[in-house]
């Protein structure tokens, strides 16, 4: 009987014995494939006279492989950090005009033009009765007479009077008197009658602005976009209390709401007026001279950008939205998410005629009222879960397109008008308008210039009611280049194959020829094995013919 030793000993030998073959045929069709590669250290390391040689070209191939290693180590680290370069090109050409909106400062000048163009069943104060009539059904102390008394003011108003935004359109010709658009130096003017207009505009009310106007000037060449607007100062006559932080509970009227708010954002976009909003005071002419840039920004893996086609995909995703920035993206947002668990659209956030037509306003007072107080509460449930900056970036995508004109503004005022031109303005935006009572003064003074006209001049100057109520502003687009910012991978696909191949051909000589080697080389070693296992299988069977 064996010892274990010996066992042991039996095996090995045994193990060699059959692997000796594989072994020898391995050294030999190594052999032959490195006398004839491509890797100019291996032929020269087989074919070497001497251990001298010999070692040097081992020496030589191990110092390749390992600077080889360290440099390829660099380059899939640097690809993988996705990083990006930017290249600036000047282009020769006016860049497309932007977007202009503008807001009245104070929202309640908004509501109280359309409280006094609505009348009857649609009047304030029929609508309050009605909600109080309904308010009284219910508990002191229940969630449904809270909701239905918050009801109870001007955004539960305005989300029940189904023809505001047709008045907010009348209310537009009130605010804005005149606009013209000049292409190519031409100057025309922005409405020409007869669906020829020049410039497309959009009124939509914002509850914390009031209501808001975007002109839309897609025509190329554009170079300015010359607006004048009517304030309509009120001025603040019964005496308050000072207090520099405000009042935010009771709010008065001051002269200093006499202003507007302007934003210029890219095309297609909503305004961000909150942040990004500029205040045009009555009595200033305010030119706006506006600096364009495109920039091509890239998307995943490089960076957080979306391009038309997958904004168009994503459209339907609450939050997902290509053509809103800043702070008013996380606004419209939270009205998405609303629009999609409550099935109705909140008063808190702005809401065009398009909105409207197609859904529900939360606060709209059904005939089945439960209905009304189940939309308001599910709108509050919405809003509270997105009460912390946490939360809200977490729900809310606010993506940057692809390709976008971004766009960057500096302004000068001025005192504006001059004395001289206020008999002028009046006849032309205010002696026939609905406001005209508000300037009687002057339809003296124009009759009397008629006579005289110094003696009318020199009234006309001590006047200021053009000035406190009447402002111009004019956006100018006179750039002929501007500059185009595109990204571009640091290291692109094709630049990492190309220095791949530059760093293996250099240190170890490896190239494309070298890789179909490494597969001949396998290939041969499976058909010398599979060529010795038929002749190992016909010995046998030939010593076992002749055995028998």
């Amino acid at each position: 009987m064996d010892t274990p030793f010996l066992y042991y000993i039996n095996n090995w030998v045994t193990l060699v014995i059959h692997t000796f073959p594989v072994m020898a045929l391995f050294s030999q069709v190594l052999k032959q494939s490195c006398e004839g590669s491509s890797m100019k250290a291996l032929p020269r390391l087989v074919r070497a006279k001497s251990w001298v040689q010999r070692c040097l070209w081992i020496l030589a191939l191990l110092v390749g492989l390992t600077a080889m290693s360290y440099q390829l180590a660099g380059l899939f680290m640097g690809y993988f950090e996705f990083s990006s370069s930017v290249n600036i090109a000047e282009i020769q050409g006016t860049p497309p005009f932007p977007d202009v909106t503008l807001c009245h400062i104070d929202p309640r000048w908004t509501f109280s033009k359309l409280e006094t163009a609505l009348s009857g069943e649609d009047s304030y104060t029929s609508y309050v009765h009605r909600v109080k009539t309904v308010e009284n059904e219910y508990k002191e102390s229940s969630d449904e007479r809270r909701v239905l008394h918050n009801l109870r003011n001007m955004q539960g108003y305005l989300q029940n009077v189904q023809s505001i935004h047709e008045e907010g359109e009348k209310l537009r010709k009130t605010f804005i008197l005149d606009c013209v658009v000049n292409t190519e130096w031409e100057p025309s003017l922005c409405f020409q009658g007869n669906g020829k207009n020049l410039v497309n505009t959009s009124v939509f009310i914002d509850p914390m602005f009031g209501m808001c106007v975007t002109f839309k000037v897609h025509r190329e060449g554009t170079k300015n976009l010359d607006l004048l607007i009517y304030l309509e100062d009120e001025e603040q006559t019964q005496m308050e209390d000072f207090n520099l932080l405000g009042s935010s509970t009771s709010p008065v009227r001051h002269t200093s709401n006499n202003a507007a708010r302007l934003v210029i954002h890219p095309q297609d976009s909503f305004p961000d007026i909150w942040l990004a909003s500029h205040t045009v005071q009555a009595g200033k002419k305010v030119s706006v001279n506006v600096q364009a840039t495109e920039r091509s920004v890239l998307g995943e893996p490089y960076g957080s950008c979306i391009t038309p086609e997958d904004a168009h995909r994503a459209r339907d995703i609450p939050g997902f939205a290509i053509n809103r920035h800043g702070y008013e993206c996380y606004r419209m947002c939270a009205k998405d998410y609303i629009v999609q668990d409550c099935m109705c659209l909140d008063i808190y956030y702005a809401s065009s005629k398009e909105d409207r037509e197609s859904l529900q306003m939360c606060g709209d007072l059904d005939v089945n009222i439960s209905r009304t107080i189940e939309r308001m509460l599910c709108a509050e449930e919405v809003i509270s879960g997105m009460d912390d900056s946490e939360s809200m970036y977490a729900k809310c995508v606010c993506p940057t397109p692809c390709d976008q004109f971004v766009y960057e503004y500096t302004t000068e005022e001025m005192q504006w008008p001059h004395h001289i031109y206020h008999l002028s303005i009046y006849e032309q935006y205010v002696h026939n308008s609905s406001f005209a009572h508000k300037f009687k003064v002057y339809e003296d003074l124009l009759r009397l210039s008629k006579t005289n006209k110094t003696h009318a001049q020199n009234k006309v100057s001590k006047l200021d009611l053009i000035e406190k109520n009447f402002a111009e502003v004019k956006i100018l687009n006179h750039q002929r280049t501007y500059f185009h910012y595109t990204e571009s991978p640091l290291i692109s696909p094709e630049a990492l194959f190309g220095n791949l191949g530059g760093i293996l051909n250099l240190w170890a000589g490896i190239t494309f020829i070298t890789i179909i080697e490494i597969i001949e080389f396998i290939q041969q070693m499976f058909v010398g094995k599979k060529r010795e296992t038929i002749e190992n299988k016909e010995a046998k069977k030939s010593n076992l013919i002749n055995h028998v």
